[in-house]
């Protein structure tokens, strides 16, 4: 099971600081630029970049102001319209697997599909995203 780390977009100033440094110890205690990075979250040029900076001028010259683009900017979306997009986007792949189910019933084939769990796989993705499986099929019945 993949462990998700938080972008480290999310994280405050102090925590990321703390990030900084502890890539600093990390490199000077002989872990790979490579390694750090996949520890912490962050791109090995970042790491590289921290690196380089430490030695020429020390803790001063680690940045301090974030680079790149802030976290949310150019969404062309709202959080409502996002919300519902991620809801129908769902109800059209439950639509889906109900038709396959569908298909697959009527000519008498169990897919794979079923063995995988097509409701248990429903349940969990409506639980997620809070509607339920039956008024997702209700709405994506093959007429």
């Amino acid at each position: 099971m993949a462990i998700q780390l938080t972008h480290t977009r999310a994280v405050s100033g102090e925590v990321l600081e703390a990030f900084r440094l502890r890539a600093l110890a990390a490199h000077e205690a002989g872990f790979s630029e490579t390694a750090i990075a996949t520890i912490l979250g962050v791109r090995q040029e970042t790491v590289s970049r921290w690196w380089t900076a430490y030695p020429r001028d020390g803790r001063d010259g680690l940045p301090h102001e974030r680079t790149g683009r802030p976290l949310g900017s150019g969404r062309r979306l709202s959080a409502a319209q996002e919300q519902q997009l991620q809801q129908h986007l769902l109800q059209r792949v439950l639509g889906v697997l109900a038709r396959i189910d569908h298909d697959a019933r009527f000519a008498g084939v169990r897919g794979q599909h079923e063995a995988v769990g097509l409701e248990r796989a429903g349940r969990k993705a409506s639980h997620q995203h809070g509607s339920s499986l039956a008024a997702g099929r209700r709405r994506t019945h093959l007429t």
